[in-house]
């Protein structure tokens, strides 16, 4: 992500992936890349929403999509 021309660190759990995908196997690199290719639209406007918040990481640098925030999200849009 990008903000005022400077970076912005963003990141998505294994769990995260997990409440996206249930049933993938998340013990490769490829699969946790094609997971992230899969739902990259929706986790992008997950970390959009955070940052939109300021809801940064303790390092106030990087944005983490979490599986709380999926799950939250999920609820609130029944």
């Amino acid at each position: 992500m990008t903000y005022g021309g400077h970076r912005i660190r963003c990141g998505v759990t294994d769990l995260a992936l997990r409440v996206l995908e249930p049933k993938l196997d998340l013990t490769t690199g490829r699969v946790r890349l094609d997971a992230l290719d899969a739902h990259r639209a929706f986790i992008e406007r997950m970390a959009s929403a955070k940052f939109d918040r300021k809801m940064w990481e303790r390092d106030d640098i990087t944005i983490l999509v979490r599986d709380a925030d999926i799950n939250s999200s999920e609820a609130a849009n029944g």
